[in-house]
């Protein structure tokens, strides 16, 4: 008989570490998909996995900023599209204590920023109200989810409680929209293509480097997610990226301590004079969060989903046609490496478009905001009726 000793670990624990070994590919997937879309798409990393800055701490920002909301998010059960967007705000103020742009304007700006409170207004506008909750937060999210739904296609196990399980609550529905809605979605995501151009000085090799290089390493730890939950009998699911109570302490100190603490501190080292020298800046960006943080709280747990629709879109749709999926995603990188070569072939053409696209992210930013506040109001006047 084979008796366990201290120095074994328990069942527990055995299946603590498996599930954790079982999740890395899936939570460095997620990753990357952050990296991709808020990073990449903003033309601020050129190759960068190449770069041991870009490996060792941006796209680290990037994962651990994901799942810290996330996680807020699926504890608090504010999962919904509209919280989704508040807890995006909050992933944007990172911007403020590491880089400084929501202070001191982009770092390769060569103008001073407009400031309204200690604020870069037009900066906070664009990073705050649009840039980094959808594409930083929202849209990793949700192509998340739409992998989630492929590989439970490809094993043949879709099931209506697959929709319920393996996905945030009536997220079923957004990526229904989002097929609905796949050619706007197309088009806004070929003119944003611009900025990694842009950035590149209209090089069409080195930004298709950063395009294509970051699109590969998706495939890969896509398929390395797969074959993880495929070895271990399980489903890939939203909630591989929770973190258990205890972990998430952990999770919380490293975050502290290596992103904002190391973090802020290289980047002052390289960028020196970008920190305010008066309080007004700092309480201007503890205030925002604090109002965020209420709204958060005031607007109660997300709507549950109406089981009916989504019952009936499965029942007329068994194999997910009709939601946004890997092929949708296919097409949606390739616009992606086109819009790089279009734009990179327009030349001085591109510059101008980059300048009406960049300022059409403040209109859209406060949209987005005005909309958010609308919905939240809505909300809570159903909830009491």
């Amino acid at each position: 008989m084979h008796c366990q000793t201290s120095d074994e670990p328990s069942n527990g624990t055995r299946d603590i570490n498996q599930e954790i070994h079982r999740n890395i590919p899936a939570i460095l997937l997620a990753g990357l998909l952050s990296m991709f879309f808020a990073e990449v798409m903003a033309g601020s990393s050129n190759l960068w996995f190449f770069d041991p800055f870009g490996l060792a701490l941006t796209l680290i920002l990037y994962l651990m900023h994901l799942l810290f909301y996330l996680n807020l998010a699926i504890r608090t059960k504010r999962t919904s599209l509209v919280h989704l967007y508040l807890w995006g705000m909050l992933f944007a103020l990172y911007e403020a204590p590491i880089t400084q742009v929501l202070w001191s304007g982009y770092m390769d700006a060569t103008e001073q920023p407009t400031l309204l409170f200690g604020i870069a207004i037009i900066e906070f506008i664009v990073l705050v109200f649009f840039w980094h909750p959808i594409m930083s937060f929202i849209i990793p999210i949700l192509v998340y989810e739409s992998l989630v739904l492929h590989f439970a296609k490809i094993e043949g196990k879709i099931e209506e409680n697959t929709l319920q399980d393996q996905l945030l609550p009536g997220h079923f529905l957004i990526l229904n929209k989002m097929k609905t809605n796949l050619i706007w979605i197309l088009i806004v995501f070929f003119l944003l293509s611009i900025n990694q151009i842009a950035a590149d000085g209209y090089n069409i090799l080195k930004a298709e480097g950063a395009y294509i290089g970051t699109i590969f390493l998706i495939w890969v730890f896509w398929k390395w997610a797969a074959y993880k939950s495929r070895a271990h009998h399980q489903l890939l699911s939203i909630q591989d990226l929770f973190i258990k109570s205890k972990k998430f302490k952990l999770f919380i100190a490293v975050l502290v301590i290596y992103v904002y603490i190391i973090g802020s501190l290289l980047i002052t080292t390289f960028l020196p004079g970008r920190w305010p020298t008066n309080p007004i800046p700092y309480l201007s960006i503890i205030v925002f969060a604090g109002i965020v943080v209420f709204m958060l709280k005031i607007s109660g747990s997300s709507p549950k989903p109406d089981e009916s629709t989504i019952r009936a879109l499965f029942e007329k749709d068994p194999a997910l046609s009709r939601v946004f999926n890997i092929k949708d995603l296919t097409i949606l990188f390739s616009v992606l490496v086109i819009g790089e070569i279009v734009f990179g072939i327009l030349g001085e053409i591109s510059s101008i478009l980059y300048v009406i696209i960049y300022l059409s992210l403040i209109l859209v930013g406060l949209v987005f905001f005005i909309m958010s506040i609308i919905t939240l109001v809505k909300q809570r006047k159903k909830k009491k009726n």
